[in-house]
């Protein structure tokens, strides 16, 4: 896959980011809650305690770096899957609209994908940088 930072299980759109942005949901009862991010859907914020795989000082910036950061967006997808996060009502609609408004040539490969929460995708990036002058390759949903 040219995308350096897919996976089989999650990806991320750019253009459904702040998009419509209702109180997000906590959990999978439909409880609406204003603390809970407004990207991932969960109270606390998935990243707000930093697990001890991440690492908590920025390493440099390096070409690296991707395969670095592959890594820590599985573990992430994982923790997500763990917290039920991937079924939640919120995240379930706003996967829904991702997919009405894309035309893929293989929808059945990107249902069984995740969006990668923008908090997420900040954090890693923010940790294991590319270097200066070489943008992040997006995921298939940007």
């Amino acid at each position: 896959m040219k995308d350096e930072e897919n996976t089989d299980h999650h990806n991320h759109h750019s253009k459904d980011r702040d998009q419509n942005v209702t109180p997000p949901i906590v959990s999978g009862t439909g409880e609406i809650d204003s603390e809970a991010c407004m990207h991932c859907f969960l109270a606390p914020c998935i990243t707000s305690e930093t697990p001890h795989w991440l690492g908590n000082a920025p390493v440099k910036p390096h070409d690296r770096n991707s395969a670095l950061r592959k890594k820590k967006y599985k573990a992430f997808w994982n923790l997500l899957d763990r917290k039920g996060a991937w079924v939640i009502p919120r995240y379930l609609e706003k996967k829904a609209r991702v997919l009405d408004v894309e035309s893929h040539e293989d929808l059945y490969v990107l249902t069984q994908r995740e969006i990668m929460p923008d908090c997420i995708l900040t954090l890693v990036r923010t940790l294991y940088p590319n270097p200066a002058g070489r943008p992040y390759m997006g995921h298939m949903w940007q």
